[in-house]
């Protein structure tokens, strides 16, 4: 028969207790005296082993809970087996946790769906923000271009057995006889041979990746529109427009148009101007014809000027700025009357809204800056931008302006004949080399070839003019004639029957590309095709063939500032 034991170890000891001073006490108050004499540690021991299973219970099941979520049980029998709270507590640990082997794409769908149902979550801007920075981790190493640690977009095996991408290798990636950027492997040293071969295989896999993470993004862009989250889902829209660069022509324009449908999902009131700006930046994205894009442009113009202008109403120079500078971040090309790199967007200038555009910051100029007036750089360069019943609408709607403005339109009648007068033996038709630099070959010089008339020497001068209405420069022949002058003049070197005559100029392009220059000369191409040399005046014209070295292109000012210096309007031609 066992003794009872007063320490509570249970370690099966049958030692009696000790003899006490109680021993001659009632066997009552001996039982009551031996109760206060037992210490309390027992109990806390148990207590605390206790604690100790349930954590080791706990921490289990928070490990089995994540190899099920992994395993892409749905979330709704998980709340039932462990209880909706264990749920999203071990379901945020698994979204944040970049392990290494954790699929992405499991945890953005786990991050959703824990989004979708759970208010405390969507309050959480530590977890939305690590939802949109697992949309940007890599994708698995397989995919990945080793030179450039990027989603490859056209694999290709080189000799050494290394798959890269096409333009990491190739000189030009659109050759598929390009000549390769390196002549020994960069990863094994060994030679290789100038051939590469596509890997299709990889190809779609990578394009069936950035496609399933674009879904991903679209669908977390819209659980944070729902949750009017509009911070993070800019965030996600900057991403998925991330991963649109190289798809195909199609699924950009297809998913630009998604993204701008989801982003008017959300009512006008609460679109902030930089989630405007995405809709009309995807609008734009998402066009095919010349016909859509004329739609994405009124659209872009009648929203962000009916915003700005409501804001220069309340006085909100800020807002109006804002409102402002989406178009011009959307329309540069259009707004500075420089020619666009699309002939597409060269066909749709912006007439119909030039004068309204024009009006609404000359006012958020005023605005800005009470004491403004024409002399003023923004106001002035806007004026210079711009045609002449525009300059007048400007002066009605500025009345203290009437008589500055006044004196702009003369001087810019003043100004208009010519910029420049280059003799006519200094400028001629070349056969060149594309892009022009840093070399020009120039050979086979002949007469300009826009000027068909094949003008003698005294007929006239060339110079650029400035067109206010199309927004172009134009190269032209002065000669100070009436049209009819012109036309009826006996000799036909003076014009050709279909050659375009304004303000006693006949126009021979009526656009202009500065393609190189030296300093010594000035090449452009006109109307895009026509290659034709400005020689300066120490130059020799009658060679027949140059090469220029150390050439480069020249921005539309330089040209400008080149042709002031050498063959400035107030110069004497010969």
């Amino acid at each position: 028969m066992s003794t009872w034991n007063p320490t509570g170890r249970g370690d099966g000891s049958h030692n009696a207790p000790a003899a006490t001073p109680t021993a001659s006490l009632s066997a009552e108050d001996q039982w009551k005296a031996l109760s206060e004499e037992v210490p309390s540690q027992p109990i806390v021991e148990d207590k605390r082993m206790g604690e100790e299973q349930d954590g080791q219970n706990t921490e289990q099941e928070d490990k089995d809970l994540m190899a099920l979520l992994e395993h892409g049980v749905p979330l709704s029998k998980l709340d039932e087996l462990y209880g909706k709270a264990a749920v999203r507590r071990v379901g945020k640990h698994f979204v944040e946790d970049s392990e290494v082997g954790r699929a992405t794409s499991k945890r953005l769908e786990v991050g959703q769906a824990l989004l979708a149902r759970s208010n405390t979550l969507q309050k959480d801007a530590n977890f939305s923000h690590q939802l949109v920075q697992v949309l940007r981790e890599d994708p698995p190493e397989d995919l990945m271009d080793p030179l450039m640690m990027e989603i490859m977009h056209d694999p290709v095996v080189i000799s050494s057995g290394f798959i890269v991408d096409r333009s990491s290798v190739c000189c030009d990636p659109s050759d598929p006889y390009s000549a390769l950027r390196f002549s020994r492997c960069p990863f094994s040293r060994v030679p290789i041979e100038s051939t590469v071969f596509p890997i299709n295989m990889i190809r779609a896999k990578c394009s069936d990746w950035k496609q399933g993470r674009i879904k991903k993004a679209i669908s977390l862009g819209q659980g944070f529109l729902s949750s009017g989250d509009w911070d993070m889902a800019l965030e996600a829209i900057d991403a998925i427009e991330k991963l649109l660069e190289a798809m195909d022509p199609h699924t950009f324009r297809h998913t630009a148009k998604h993204v701008s449908e989801l982003i008017e999902g959300v009512p006008e009131e609460k679109r902030s101007v930089a989630l405007t700006s995405r809709l009309h930046h995807f609008n734009m994205k998402s066009t095919w014809t010349p016909e859509e894009e004329k739609v994405a442009i009124e659209k872009l113009m009648q929203d962000v000027l009916s915003k700005g202008i409501e804001a220069i109403d309340k006085k909100d120079e800020q807002t109006a700025t804002s409102w402002f500078k989406v178009v011009e971040d959307l329309l540069p090309s259009v707004l500075k009357k420089k020619k666009p790199m699309s002939k597409r967007i060269a066909e749709q200038p912006l007439p119909e809204w030039e004068g309204e555009w024009t009006l609404a910051n000359i006012r958020l100029y005023r605005l800005q800056d009470p004491t403004a007036n024409v002399q003023s750089d923004d106001v002035y360069r806007t004026l210079k931008a711009t045609n002449n019943v525009t300059v007048k609408a400007v002066a009605d709607a500025n009345p203290d302006w009437a008589a500055q403005i006044e004196a702009f339109l003369e001087e810019r009648q003043s100004d208009s004949g010519h910029i420049c007068n280059i003799p006519l033996d200094r400028c001629v038709d070349i056969q060149w080399n594309p892009p022009g630099y840093p070399t020009l070959r120039a050979g086979y010089w002949g007469h300009v070839y826009g000027d068909r008339g094949k003008p003698l020497p005294g007929e006239g001068f060339y110079s650029v003019f400035e067109n206010q209405e199309s927004g172009e420069t134009e190269f032209i022949r002065v000669v100070n004639k009436s049209e009819e002058e012109i036309r009826s003049a006996p000799s036909r070197q003076m014009v050709s029957r279909d050659s375009r005559i304004r303000d006693g100029a006949i126009v021979v392009f009526r656009s202009m590309n500065w393609t190189s220059t030296n300093g010594t000369m000035m090449m452009f191409c006109g109307e895009g095709m026509y290659g034709t040399l400005i020689l300066g005046p120490d130059e020799d014209a009658t060679s027949g063939r140059a090469d220029y070295e150390n050439t480069y292109r020249p921005t539309h000012d330089e040209a400008m500032a080149w042709l002031r210096e050498n063959y400035g309007a107030g110069r004497r031609v010969n």
